[in-house]
């Protein structure tokens, strides 16, 4: 069971949000993961942000295959999509839902990441997972052949919360680090959906990562 103190800044403020029963020990274990789980659907914000500041990716890039590149010039193009504050709702953010066949979802509240993700492969003409779980993209396509090197247009999944959670974040790869996936600070940087409650760029700490996902189409791409 993972234990730090960040989790205990978790924990103190899923009492507050949703009325977390747990002990404030820093330990997560399964209340803690089920009233993160709560949180987020109520897209309550948590103290301690896993997230990496929004960021622009390195321009440094190696050649993208051309699957990819379409993937990931179509997820570029919804930059600047933003939840309403209040009662209302962006109806671009509900038509990713209802593209991926999700339909029942009404409030662009309800976190997103996979929506966007499963919006953009059904646009680009690639079936999505049809879920809102960010970590059913663990079975989308094949794991890219070279993990350190992928296609920029991945699919690139991460934990959300400590390692070994059921809960994720999925997003497409947007940069390339003298052909690596990460930065000098160890960072991955991705374009993704609900990231600061928009469409945009953002760097992930490695440690999050958890796989690279592929179509079989692009598993011949080299680097140049």
């Amino acid at each position: 069971m993972i234990q730090s103190d960040n989790i205990k800044v978790i924990q103190r403020d899923l009492k507050k949000l949703v009325g977390f029963r747990g002990a404030i020990d820093g330990r997560y274990g399964r209340a803690t993961d089920n009233a993160v789980e709560l949180a987020a659907a109520r897209n309550f914000k948590l103290g301690f942000n896993f997230e990496m500041p929004e960021a622009q990716p390195d321009p440094q890039q190696v050649s993208i295959h051309k699957g990819a590149r379409e993937v990931f010039e179509k997820a570029k193009s919804y930059l600047g999509t933003v939840e309403i504050k209040g009662s209302g709702s962006n109806p671009n953010i509900l038509n990713f839902w209802a593209n991926i066949q999700q339909d029942w979802v009404h409030s662009d509240s309800v976190p997103w990441c996979a929506a966007f993700v499963g919006n953009v492969l059904v646009e680009c003409g690639y079936k999505s997972t049809n879920s809102g779980r960010a970590k059913s993209y663990l079975e989308w396509g094949v794991r890219a052949p070279n993990l350190k090197c992928p296609p920029i247009g991945s699919i690139i999944v991460f934990h959300r919360g400590p390692p070994g959670s059921r809960f994720g974040h999925v997003a497409f790869l947007a940069a390339l680090h003298n052909g690596s996936i990460y930065d000098d600070q160890n960072n991955i940087t991705v374009l993704g959906g609900n990231q600061s409650d928009k469409v945009c760029f953002a760097k992930y700490a490695g440690s999050r990562f958890v796989d690279a996902r592929v179509h079989h189409s692009w598993v011949d791409f080299k680097a140049a």
